[in-house]
């Protein structure tokens, strides 16, 4: 049998990353993608050495979920299935780390993923800040996709990452770097055409205004949400900017006042 696209990029990540989950997590993964497997066969398969081994590190098994939601946005929906799958196997429990609680579920919730998860998007997003690759910008804003699909697929509640990442993308000044806005306005873009209502009906302040919001304040009263709505209106007619970026705008404009129409 010929390889796979999937098979191809996983040879890839094993040339260039120590951070890999063993070879029998790799190939249920592999499966899985492969559509050799079922959401469940992989993840009994995928956490099969985690959950039998006592004292065996758990966390390299959500790298190749990362990575795979970064490189390959069309693995996005199984990935959440996949997810789902682990969160409802047996209870696991970890033990043998000072500190932790030992009666707390590994499984059940995924804390520990969605912690890390955190961790390894605000690493992506301070990468794009400072490096002009187009692999990572493209990455980024993938990733970002990923997270805007987890919320909308009640895997997490991510409000505050949704807030968060649409005051990076319009409360900011890039003025500068319009290279910085083809990346920002589209990756935050995904949490208004992905989960939209649920932005609009949450704590919107929940995180603190970016400087551009917290200036226009200053004149008076402005509401988030329609500050965010100008803000990515602003960016349709913005020439340095790529064309999808400028259409993505157009998009997320027409979006919010829709879902601002139909929640009165």
């Amino acid at each position: 049998m010929p390889p796979t696209a999937y098979d191809t990029w996983l040879v890839g990540l094993r040339e260039d990353n120590e951070s890999m989950p063993g070879v029998g997590e790799q190939q249920a993964f592999l499966d899985f993608l492969n559509q050799r497997k079922t959401a469940r066969e992989a993840a009994l398969a995928y956490t099969h050495v985690v959950t039998n081994a006592k004292y065996q590190d758990p966390d390299a098994l959500w790298y190749l979920v990362w990575q795979a939601a970064q490189d390959r946005p069309e693995t996005h929906e199984c990935l959440v299935e996949l997810l789902k799958a682990i969160s409802c196997l047996p209870p696991f429990t970890r033990e043998g780390k000072v500190g932790e609680d030992s009666g707390s579920d590994y499984w059940s919730g995924l804390p520990e993923f969605e912690f890390g998860l955190r961790e390894y998007w605000d690493g992506k997003a301070t990468r794009v800040i400072y490096n002009t690759e187009p692999d990572l910008h493209a990455g980024f804003i993938n990733l970002t996709s990923f997270n805007a699909r987890l919320f909308r697929d009640h895997v997490f509640r991510l409000e505050s990452w949704a807030i968060m990442t649409l005051s990076i993308a319009l409360e900011k000044d890039y003025e500068s770097q319009s290279h910085l806005l083809d990346t920002f306005i589209p990756a935050a873009a995904q949490y208004i055409l992905q989960t939209g209502p649920a932005v609009y009906k949450c704590d919107k302040e929940a995180i603190f205004a970016g400087p551009l919001l917290e200036k226009a304040r200053e004149k008076g009263s402005v509401e988030r949400w329609d500050f965010w709505k100008e803000r990515f209106a602003s960016m349709s007619n913005r020439e340095d900017l790529k064309e999808s970026t400028q259409a993505v705008g157009k998009q997320v404009v027409d979006r919010m006042e829709k879902i601002a129409k139909d929640s009165h």
